[in-house]
Order: structure tokens, then C-alpha cells, then sequence
């Protein structure tokens, strides 16, 4: 008998801690709502401004205006129309190919006759020291001037000791040149 009142008074203590820890995570999780209902618009401000200064630092205009574009293929984030001073300047197109340690968000500029005027990248999660340095100038400029498919390993340098992030970007110019060329010329974008 006396067994059966300790399992009860167990019972009875599981319960209350449990309860507490409901309430407890319930908090946590209605004050992180909060936190992002409220700090949504800045975010996304930042992520225009991010996306911006890339078009600008490719185009190399401080007057550059963008426009998003109508039927962006699934494979690519977004394709942007870019003039200046009402003049076409070319497109930027938005993609995010998997690296090594997540998506490498990358713009890719492509100037009117279809050939690749800068990228940027503009984040990543990719290893510290090693490959991090896909955002070196000395590696993206390596697709500066690139028209047709970049084969892996073939038409660029690999940064040693980073061939799945060096890659990454090498797919995401494909991918950017590829859905570029299909959307303008109305081919098969997915």
C-alpha cells in the first residue's frame, strides 16, 4: 500500500514538471515569434540591400535600377533585369548551389550578349580559411567571360582543399547561364 501512494506521489511530480516545461517552452516560443514578427521587415531590408550591392559591384554603377523577372525558372532564386539610366545593361541572376557546408548564394552578372561580367558571393556556410576563399576576387574572376557550360574541374583552378565549394560556384554559373539562356530564348527552364 505504501508502494502505491510513492507511484502516485511520483506520478504527481513527473506531471507538475512536465506541465512546468510545457509552459516554459510555450513562453520561449510565442517571445521568438515575437522577435521575428518584429525583426522580419529588417531582415528582409538587409537581404535588398545585400542584393544590390552585388548588382551594383557588378555592373560597376552606382545608377543601376533592377527589375525582377516574370517566369523565373525553379532552378535559380531570381533573374534581374539591370539598366541604367534607361539603358539595358544585362541581367543578374540569383542561385544557390549546394557547397560543402550548405548553399553558396550567389549573383552571377551576365551582360547582354550572354556572356558572365562578374559573381559575387553574396553568403555562405562554408569552411573558415579553406572554403571561404570562393569570395576571393582571384578565384570568381576565373568566369569572367564565360558563355557556355563551365566543366568542372576543367575550366577553372580548383582552390585546394576546397574542390566541393569551388565547384559549388562553377555549378551555380552553369545554372545561372543555363536558366538565363532558356528563359530569353523561351527553351525549357526546368
Amino acid at each position: 500500500m505504501a508502494k502505491s501512494a510513492e507511484n502516485k506521489l511520483e506520478m504527481k511530480e513527473i506531471l507538475r514538471i512536465g506541465g512546468i516545461l510545457c509552459i516554459i517552452c510555450a513562453a520561449v516560443a510565442l517571445i521568438l515569434s515575437f522577435v521575428n514578427m518584429v525583426t522580419a521587415a529588417k531582415i528582409a531590408e538587409n537581404e535588398e540591400l545585400e542584393k544590390k550591392s552585388a548588382i551594383v559591384a557588378l555592373f560597376g554603377s552606382q545608377t543601376v535600377e533592377y527589375t525582377t523577372m516574370e517566369g523565373t525558372p525553379e532552378t535559380v532564386n531570381s533573374i534581374y533585369s539591370v539598366t541604367d539610366k534607361g539603358s539595358d545593361l544585362g541581367y543578374c541572376v540569383s542561385v544557390s548551389p549546394g557547397g560543402f557546408g550548405g548553399d553558396v548564394n550567389l549573383m552571377v552578372g551576365v551582360n547582354s550578349d550572354g556572356s558572365v561580367i562578374g559573381v559575387r558571393v553574396v553568403s555562405h556556410s562554408e569552411t573558415p580559411g579553406l572554403g571561404s576563399r570562393i569570395e576571393a576576387d582571384s578565384f570568381l574572376s576565373q568566369f569572367v567571360g564565360k558563355s557556355g557550360s563551365v566543366a568542372e574541374g576543367q575550366d577553372y583552378d580548383i582552390i585546394s582543399g576546397s574542390t566541393v565549394s569551388s565547384d559549388a560556384v562553377a555549378a551555380g554559373v552553369n545554372t545561372a547561364l543555363d536558366a538565363l539562356s532558356n528563359m530569353l530564348t523561351g527553351g525549357v527552364t526546368n
